[in-house]
């Protein structure tokens, strides 16, 4: 069971421009845990441990001219146990979108993640999670063209996009690498 509690601003200092500011506080508890052998007893499943987590994330969004839109934001966390898997304490991503030359739009994001406690060490009760995974920066990308469908009751985008264009090592889970540089080629259409 998660108690999530959560306090927000936004503000638009002008038209093109939207901020906002978010804090938030998780209380969580009955996280199952895998009890060890112990006194006679076999291993088994309980719902005891507990932990909290105090964040803070920051957006901001901002389009210029019609045809560019460009956002940014931060995510940082607190979490008790420090070891708690999969929240790291720093989160940053930023990206644009671009509309030219009438049909195309060009996309690009940015991320970094900073190193974060994973692993299944956690889900024994008492047990420190010593398994990391290590900081990560990604670049993504996709260019599009709009299709001219005349008198058609749809839309149609062909694209081309790719994933982890620096071709950085990374991995969520320790041992389990994500891929490398990759591409796709695809068509998607609106109904």
């Amino acid at each position: 069971m998660v108690d999530h509690y959560e306090f927000g601003v936004s503000m638009t200092p002008c038209r093109q421009a939207l901020l906002d500011l978010v804090f938030f506080y998780e209380d969580g508890k009955d996280r199952y845990v895998i009890v060890p052998f112990a006194s006679g007893i076999m291993p088994h499943y309980d719902n005891v441990e507990t932990f909290t987590i105090r964040g803070l994330e920051a957006t901001a969004n901002w389009q210029p001219v019609p045809e560019l839109s460009l956002f940014t934001g931060v995510t940082l966390l607190d979490t008790d146990p420090s070891d708690l898997p999969y929240a790291p304490d720093v989160t940053v991503s930023a990206g644009m979108n671009w509309r030219f030359l009438e049909r195309f739009k060009l996309s690009l994001d940015a991320s970094y993640v900073s190193s974060a406690h994973v692993g299944s060490q956690i889900r024994k009760v008492n047990t420190d999670n010593s398994t990391t995974v290590d900081s990560s920066f990604l670049i993504n990308g996709k260019i599009s063209y709009a299709l001219d469908l005349k008198g058609a009751a749809c839309k149609a985008n062909i694209f081309l996009a790719g994933e982890n264009l620096l071709d950085t090592d990374y991995e969520y889970q320790s041992g389990y690498p994500m891929p490398g540089i990759n591409c796709m080629v695809g068509i998607q259409i609106s109904l």
